[in-house]
Formats: C-alpha cells, structure tokens, sequence
C-alpha cells in the first residue's frame, strides 16, 4: 500500500513533479516521541535530504510516515499536531518534524503527565511550532486539535488529524512495522538500518538502487 497522494507535497522529497524517473522510494516510519527516531531523522534531515535533488539527481524519493508506538502516550498527541500541520502548510512539515524531534523531551512522560490532552496541544505550538514562523495562527492550529468538552452528548469522534492519522497506522499495520526507526527500500525492510546508521552506508545502498 502506497502513501496517498495527498501527502506527497508534506511528507515526500523529493516531490512526485520534481523526480527525474519513476521513483526509487525510501518509506521511514518514524514516532516523534521515540528517541531513536529522533536521532535517525535529525541525522538524515540534516546530511541525506540536502542531497536527495543533487547527488541522486531526484531520482530516488524518501517518505516519512507517521508511526505512534502506543506505550508512548503522548505520541498520539504530537503525530496529531504534525498532521494538522501537513494540513496547514505541507510545504513546513518536514522542517516542523526536525523541530518537534530537536525538542523531543518536552513531550516525554515526565514532561505531560500533569498535562490534559488540550494542553498538550497548545504546549506544542507555544513551545515548537511557534519558533518555526509558521503561516497559520496559533487559532487555525487548534482549532483543527482541541477537543470540545462542552457538548451536549458523549462524544468519540476525535479531531481534524484522526483521519490522516489512521491512514498511516493501517499502512504500518499493514507492512508488519513494530519498532521505529523502520526503513524500506522499495518495498522491502532493511533490517540492518539503525538510528545509529551513518549517512556514508545509507548512500551507498542508494546508489545501488539507481
């Protein structure tokens, strides 16, 4: 299963329209709560993604998915905030995903547990998202996030984000994915890629693909 396309402008790099061939595609599941995943991403944002369009000449693509490892419980929150973000603004996703994961103990247990769901929301914002200048307010953010508890009945329905959400747990779900960093090349799992991985050894198994 195949990321929709309407997360190519958001979660892909290069983007369908600039790629020189059909893709070679790199899937990263990732959890923003996950210290590994944290390592891994800040290393490839900063030293593979700069050269996806020069030294591989967009012909191999990397996507990030969105992976929530449960027995992280503010992970559910955090994936929500970066989907919405996709929804405002996909063109700062990834750059807000570089910041979430720079800050990433600012949503550790420790760090949430006197916290209710909503405040959660609002502590991303004020304490991430708002340093990254982004085009929509602080209001646009949470109104897509915050749960209203002063309704007539009962409800269960979630927020703008949950949609998006379960479209990359059932592809997750799906291809087996357990633990995060998770990384496929083309469809299948290279079970030798660790957060710790160098950026030399990921670019070599690139240029074996193209």
């Amino acid at each position: 299963m195949t990321l929709p396309p309407k997360f190519n402008a958001s979660h892909a790099v290069p983007k369908f329209e600039e790629l020189k061939t059909a893709p070679n595609v790199i899937d990263i599941y990732l959890d923003y709560t996950c210290p590994f995943s944290a390592k891994f991403f800040i290393n490839w944002y900063e030293n593979l993604y700069p050269k996806l369009k020069t030294d591989f000449d967009s012909k191999v693509q990397v996507v990030f998915h969105n992976y929530v490892q449960v027995w992280h419980p503010t992970s559910n929150l955090v994936h929500e905030a970066g989907l919405v973000v996709a929804q405002l603004d996909p063109e700062s996703f990834l750059d807000v995903s570089y910041h979430l994961f720079k800050n990433i103990a600012q949503f550790y247990d420790t760090a949430t547990a006197d916290l209710t769901r909503n405040q959660i929301y609002e502590k991303i914002f004020d304490s991430v998202i708002a340093a990254t200048k982004p085009k929509y307010t602080r209001e646009q953010f949470l109104e897509k996030l915050t749960i209203n508890t002063k309704v007539a009945e009962d409800s269960n329905s979630g927020n703008a984000a949950s949609n998006d959400l379960k479209v990359f747990t059932r592809i997750g779900r799906q291809n087996g994915v357990h633990v995060t960093p998770t990384v496929f090349f083309n469809g299948f799992r290279d079970t030798s890629i660790e957060s710790s991985t160098p950026i030399s050894v990921i670019e070599e198994k690139i240029k074996a693909l193209l």
